[in-house]
């Protein structure tokens, strides 16, 4: 073999290295590109942290919300920091003691700074039931609602958040706008140029206008009440069993009579009661009728009296 072919032969040779060489390196002879992707990647981003079921608000409480991660939970709290929320809710719990579950309720009320705003109690011969609406603080309401969960079986709960940022901004602008056309009225009522008449309408205009601010600023003091303080109705109730004798026992009769004993008693005396103020009522309404029935029986009496002397 000659000269020229044998080193086209390493020519070529030399041409397909370089060209397998460069799918596993890149032009500047580093690494592969993927491993170097990998070794450039932090070594927490491949692995994704489980997302918190609850997220919370500027306040520190939660809105019920689930986030897909740490930075999806801060872009939930910044978008809820200046929102005007109401918080409503209701449950319903079975306890033990119905009394000392409200004892409780109230005391764990007044810790949280709120207060009770009404009480409903009923019993029954099978149960006993107490409904309790609270006032509570926003910043701690949630928690509240927790230290409720433990004072007995949830059975059933509900909450509701409302939104209601438009409408306070809505209402605060106005009053701002009203207020400042009040300003400008009072400032046109100081000037002596006008006529009677025309301070007249002023003064009827400015006096339109601060109804209207008032009932606005009134409206406006209701949603900050509300905002301020959610709103959670506790009904509680509690299983009663007085039955102490089986129905099919010897004395279940005895037992019965003297259980009813008492309200037999005050039913009689019931009856009683009304028989008598029954009287007293015919009575007081025969009274007018005798001012007249008694002188015509009497005139009758004598006349009857004078005809049978004639006789």
């Amino acid at each position: 073999m000659t000269r020229r072919p044998l080193l086209a032969i390493l020519a070529l040779c030399a041409m397909l290295a370089v060209a397998v060489s460069c799918q596993k390196f890149d032009v500047a002879g580093g690494p592969p590109a993927e491993p170097m992707l990998a070794e450039m990647a932090p070594t927490g981003a491949a692995e994704s942290k489980p997302a918190d079921l609850l997220v919370k608000d500027a306040t520190g409480e939660g809105m019920g919300g689930v986030s897909a991660g740490g930075e999806g939970q801060v872009a939930e709290n910044v978008a809820l920091q200046g929102r005007k929320l109401i918080r409503d809710g209701h449950m319903r719990v079975k306890v033990k003691d119905v009394d000392a579950a409200r004892a409780s309720l109230e005391q764990m009320a007044a810790a949280a700074g709120g207060f009770v705003s009404n009480v409903n109690a009923q019993s029954y011969t099978s149960a006993k039931n107490t409904d309790v609406t609270l006032r509570i603080p926003a910043s701690g309401f949630l928690s509240f609602v927790e230290k409720v969960r433990a004072l007995g079986h949830v059975e059933e709960e509900g909450f509701d958040v409302t939104d209601v940022t438009d409408q306070y901004v809505d209402l605060d602008r106005r009053i701002k706008t009203q207020e400042a056309l009040a300003a400008r009225l009072e400032q046109l009522i100081q000037d002596k140029s006008y006529q009677f008449k025309d301070l007249l309408d002023v003064e009827r205009e400015l006096a339109r206008l601060r109804l209207e601010i008032e009932s606005m600023q009134g409206s406006l003091r209701g949603l900050d009440d509300r905002i301020s303080l959610s709103t959670l109705r506790v009904s509680m109730y509690q299983e009663v069993t007085q039955q102490v004798v089986p129905p099919d026992s010897v004395f279940s009769p005895l037992v019965s009579a003297l259980e009813n004993a008492g309200p037999r008693f005050k039913g009689s005396v019931r009856g009683i009661m009304a028989l008598t103020g029954g009287l007293v009522n015919f009575a007081v309404a025969l009274t007018p009728w005798l001012v007249i029935l008694i002188p015509g029986w009497l005139v009758l009496r004598a006349l009857w009296r004078r005809r049978r002397a004639r006789r």
